[in-house]
């Protein structure tokens, strides 16, 4: 019997939904399942007591209630990694067969691996819940997410890590420095304060000339969709979508789900994570209440470690399926083409490339602060940043609307979980390991802050973060000469280490 058929019968499924179903299949290609789910018809538990029903296979409801039949020693000879790629947990000896528990079944890769790792031929096989799966691996391997989640990328280099603030040599020639300055003020205050001033105003005079520089590099980016238009969307690949959430308003997420089901792109192939805290319990109701589709999956991040958005993506990022990844903060609405212009555009640049959209508001007539703030958007994403990519130099990361690859994103380690703009550090990461990043022509509308006081904390938050990057990258000056190139690096000085540095002395200087 044919899984339509299996939906009809159980009355899952009405002939006319299985007759759009079937439609889009011929469209987008896909299972006939998968896409029932992502066209909201049914759930994930449903699904699977279908694929259950269709594989011969029993399903055990409310597998995470029965964790206690785990055998710990199964686990621990398997990574998490594994388990979410193969969606297949480990769970116990019975008699002379090896129990698993599956949410993919009829996997012949699954099913291989748990034979190359327990050197068994006798499995014995049970299809779970969506959610009970996920359970299960977050109660197994809770400190183990949390921790790469949060310290990752600085257990892997602890140097491209803003968890230390300072680097022991940096902490010396800082001290040596401060202890001269002091000292030699204390001598000659006059001359040391027109000294400063003069070496300020030569930096403002030197972002200046390197800002009209960019600006005279700037050119619109021109992306060919001829070759993308000829590959049939059956073989487009899985996007991911993070979506991170924090105390969200109810009409905010709907929006946010209405935004990206509005995407050309097709649903099946679509993989959406709602980061949401475990304990957020007010947004995580409104979500429930949203009732988004199946291809929307909700991750909750467990309340340990900071609580901060990269850390969050970092959590997400463990548990993507796609090829390729987007962030879309919730009150984003991305371009209904953006997905397939960032296709396009790593078919045109290749997988060591990672894109940046351009951000602006769609509440910018609010008030004068909100004109103010597009203006400024407006100078950054359509001339300053496109500017920098004309003159093939490092672009740090604008906060949402950046697309990677997911494989290139897990080997530069992902997010800085301590910086507080991770996006701009993220960036200047990709261009020392010679990752490129371009502009993709294609725009996210987001809510610009129409409050002064919010607007000072993002100014502030963007400040302390560029700071933050700008010691991460100097800790070692020599060796990011080497890795950078020095044209590279001295832009980073210039764009990065020095734009938000020095608004800082006009409240020292500005009585002069």
């Amino acid at each position: 019997m044919q899984i339509g058929e299996r939906f009809l019968k159980r009355g899952l499924l009405t002939k006319d939904q299985l007759d759009r179903v079937l439609e889009a299949q011929q469209q987008t290609g896909g299972r006939t399942g998968w896409l029932a789910l992502s066209l909201g018809y049914i759930t994930s538990r449903e699904l699977l007591q279908i694929l259950a029903e269709h594989y011969h296979l029993p399903f055990l409801e409310n597998a995470s209630e029965h964790a206690n039949l785990v055998d710990i020693s199964l686990i621990e000879r398997v990574s998490y990694q594994e388990v979410l790629r193969y969606q297949t947990l480990p769970v116990r000896r019975v008699e002379d067969q090896l129990e698993v528990w599956t949410i993919y079944p009829g996997s012949e890769s699954a099913l291989t691996w748990i034979k190359d790792t327990y050197q068994t031929e006798q499995i014995s096989v049970r299809v779970i819940g969506e959610r009970d799966f996920f359970e299960l691996v977050r109660r197994f391997w809770k400190v183990d997410l949390v921790k790469w989640a949060a310290d990752g990328l600085f257990y892997r280099s602890p140097e491209e890590s803003a968890r230390e603030r300072l680097g022991r040599s940096q902490r010396i020639v800082m001290s040596i420095a401060l202890v001269v300055f002091i000292v030699v003020a204390w001598l000659f205050p006059t001359k040391v304060l027109l000294g400063s001033f003069l070496i300020l105003q030569g930096i403002y005079l030197l972002q200046w000339v390197f800002k009209v520089w960019l600006t005279l590099g700037h050119k619109d980016v021109v992306l060919d969709l001829e070759p993308i238009s000829r590959l049939p969307r059956s073989e487009w690949p899985v996007y991911s979508i993070l979506v991170p959430l924090y105390r969200e308003p109810e009409h905010v997420l709907r929006q946010s789900i209405e935004a990206i089901k509005n995407l050309d792109y097709p649903p099946n192939r679509l993989d959406v994570l709602l980061l949401v805290e475990e304990d957020d319990r007010q947004t995580i109701e409104y979500l429930k209440q949203c009732r988004p589709p199946g291809h929307f999956r909700f991750v909750y991040i467990p309340p340990l470690g900071p609580r901060t958005k990269p850390k969050a993506c970092n959590y997400g990022l463990m548990f993507a399926r796609g090829k390729y990844l987007t962030i879309y903060d919730a009150e984003d609405i991305p371009e209904h083409d953006q997905l397939y212009k960032a296709l396009a555009g790593f078919q045109a640049w290749g997988d060591d490339t990672i894109l940046q959209c351009a951000l602006q508001f769609y509440n910018s007539r609010q008030n004068l602060l909100t004109r103010w703030f597009a203006l400024e958007y407006a100078n950054w994403f359509d001339i300053l940043l496109p500017g920098l990519h004309g003159w093939r130099l490092p672009i740090p990361l604008g906060g949402t609307s950046n697309h990677f690859p997911v494989e290139t994103l897990r080997q530069i380690g992902g997010w800085d979980a301590y910086n507080v703009t991770e996006d701009a550090d993220l960036g200047m990461r990709a261009a020392r390991y010679r990752i490129k990043v371009r502009m993709l022509p294609s725009t996210t509308w987001e809510e610009a802050n129409s409050l002064l006081m919010n607007w000072l904390r993002q100014r502030v938050r963007w400040i302390k973060g560029y700071m933050q990057t700008t010691l991460v990258y100097t800790r070692r000056p020599v060796q990011m000469f080497k890795n950078f190139g020095f044209k590279q690096y001295g832009a980073f000085l210039l764009f990065v280490g020095s734009v938000r540095w020095t608004p800082l002395s006009r409240h020292f200087f500005g009585p002069f």
